[in-house]
């Protein structure tokens, strides 16, 4: 019975570190995910930022009356 008890806690142990193991791997997968979402979203916005300068660009208006417009939608 002794035998028992002294496999118990190593057993215990064992079944906490793979659910720390396995909680790690999740934690990554999820961060990766996360990490590749922000990047796609930035290379996203980063295109709209180009297509909105060409459009202003081709519009001819200046960052002036840009600037004097965003100020009047406050």
């Amino acid at each position: 019975m002794s035998n028992n008890n002294q496999q118990n806690p190593e057993q215990i142990a064992k079944h906490v570190q793979l659910l720390i193991s396995n909680m790690q791997t999740q934690f990554e997968q999820v961060s990766n995910t996360l990490n590749n979402k922000v990047d796609q979203m930035v290379n996203k916005v980063e295109h709209l930022e180009n297509l909105i300068d060409s459009i202003v660009e081709r519009t001819g208006i200046t960052k002036e009356e840009i600037e004097e417009i965003e100020k009047n939608m406050k």
